[in-house]
């Protein structure tokens, strides 16, 4: 079954803001940018962290801006990013992966995200991307 529950709704590393708190260890995560989800799931949240997480939605954007903005590009270190969202992806995968919805359903989520997502892309590089993962997550699900 597919669990349900309160759910984001656009839960992308550029929907995350994160800010040192006051102590040392101390980190403090802001969500902005709530939106309905075609299904209020915890799966549609993983979705779309996923578009990031494994196909760099965001960066792709973040990297394309920062070519025409020097601000930008000497504050965002893309390689010290992709090694965090790494991080963060394996620790995703590491605590979800022997969970049963998000095996039998995590793949079929994203896909749908993605297919989701290709009606707001604005030129064709966007589009070319949006299939290639979807592509790629369908090549995934049936050779499991």
């Amino acid at each position: 079954h597919v669990p349900l529950g309160h759910c984001h709704g656009d839960l992308t590393l550029s929907n995350i803001l994160l800010s040192e708190g006051d102590g040392d260890d101390a980190l403090t995560v802001v969500l902005i940018d709530f939106l309905d989800s075609f299904v209020e799931s915890p799966l549609a949240d993983l979705a779309k962290l996923f578009q990031d997480l494994r196909y760099g939605w965001t960066m792709r954007l973040l990297l394309s801006e920062s070519a025409t903005s020097a601000t930008i590009s000497s504050q965002l270190c893309p390689l010290s990013v992709f090694t965090a969202m790494e991080h963060i992806k394996q620790q995703i995968e590491t605590e979800f992966l022997e969970v049963g919805w998000f095996k039998s359903f995590h793949g079929v989520f994203l896909v749908l995200n993605q297919l989701r997502v290709l009606q707001y892309s604005k030129d064709e590089g966007a589009a070319r991307y949006l299939f290639r993962t979807v592509r790629s997550e369908m090549a995934t699900l049936t050779h499991q």
